[in-house]
């Protein structure tokens, strides 16, 4: 199987870009690896449907990606999950992207968890 097989990128705007890359720094993360966490979370809980219908994808111009390294079972299921909401797998990660940057889930369960 070739390397890029298993690969999945995501494009977002600049803006999105660097705000997600910046949040994945505050927990020692590069954007890559805080989406593959996003992408396995989503595999766990099952949002897609609640936060696609208030995703509110940017008219801007989508120029920068990041890549996330799946294994072959993931990004199959990830597949499935997308075609069956009418998506692409780049935009199943873009509106798990804006959910996080919306929500912080994940700085909410390193402060529920770690610090109480």
């Amino acid at each position: 199987m070739a390397r890029g097989e298993n690969q999945v990128n995501v494009y977002l705007t600049v803006e999105e870009h660097a705000a997600f890359r910046l949040y994945a720094n505050k927990f020692l993360l590069d954007a890559a690896a805080l989406l593959a966490l996003l992408f396995a979370r989503e595999l766990r809980v099952g949002r897609l449907r609640q936060l696609i219908s208030r995703d509110a994808p940017p008219d801007d111009p989508r120029k920068a990606k990041v890549t996330a390294r799946l294994n072959e079972r993931d990004r199959a299921a990830l597949m499935t999950l997308a075609q069956s909401q009418g998506l692409k797998l780049s935009q199943l990660g873009g509106v798990l992207v804006r959910a996080e940057l919306a929500e912080s889930w994940l700085a909410h369960v390193c402060t529920t968890r770690f610090e109480s």
